[in-house]
């Protein structure tokens, strides 16, 4: 049984050209009526997701997704075999940078509340990250965009804050010992997250697998979905 995590501002059916089995979640935060926890922090959050490893084998996630299915499945391993990490990261490692990030991600938060999700969305969607998508069919960012905005601001602005990276304990040290083999996808053009999938590798000793998505950038979910698939497949 797979379990699926979409990325910030997404949804299950993100994972529609992609999901051939398994559930596909909301995440914190995100839905017509998300799930929040005020006052709790990045662990307490995870741990109430628990249950979502009961009986799983694999866990897919992309982006936050990815963030929060590598903290689940180090702190709740179940039986997980594999967990696949689409654009993801084990966390800042660096004290004075997981600080900034998360101030940066609290005042993005607050714009979402001042300024409301769609002008957010705009801005959102204009991070270099995101920029080979703008090669993409319109239908597709078409489907994103609605989406995106299909949220409730301050559920948002809970999760942004909330989940944030800089806000996400660390987990490189852990690698190494995971029960379970990691599978990091990213795009090749996303160099950023390229870079620290190769550090996964060097750090994960054997316990990391890097596949690169040639034409690809940040969200291979939607720019590559069978090559998503394709790494799944070999999970099971």
């Amino acid at each position: 049984m797979i379990g699926w995590l979409h990325g910030f501002l997404g949804a299950p059916s993100q994972w529609e050209r992609v999901r051939s089995e398994g559930d596909a979640w909301w995440m914190p935060g995100h839905g017509l009526e998300p799930w929040v926890r005020p006052g709790a922090d990045f662990d307490e959050v995870i741990d109430a997701l628990a249950p979502w490893t009961t009986g799983r084998r694999v866990l897919v996630g992309y982006s936050l997704g990815a963030r929060l299915a590598l903290s689940l499945a180090l702190r709740h391993p179940g039986e997980l075999r594999a967990v696949v990490l689409v654009g993801g990261t084990p966390g800042i490692e660096d004290e004075s940078e997981r600080a900034a990030r998360a101030a940066a991600d609290d005042a993005l938060a607050e714009s979402i509340v001042r300024g409301g999700l769609e002008a957010f969305v705009e801005r959102w969607e204009a991070l270099p990250l995101f920029a080979t998508q703008r090669e993409l069919a319109p239908e597709a960012l078409a489907a994103q965009r609605s989406w995106r905005t299909g949220h409730r601001p301050e559920a948002i602005a809970w999760a942004l804050s909330t989940l944030s990276t800089g806000r996400m304990p660390p987990l490189w040290e852990r690698l190494a010992s995971a029960p379970f083999t990691v599978h990091a996808v990213t795009g090749e053009r996303d160099e950023k997250f390229t870079r620290i999938a190769e550090e996964m590798v060097r750090r994960g000793e054997g316990r990391v697998v890097h596949h690169r998505v040639e034409g690809a950038g940040h969200n291979v979910v939607l720019e590559d979905p069978a090559a998503v698939a394709r790494v799944v497949g070999v999970t099971e």
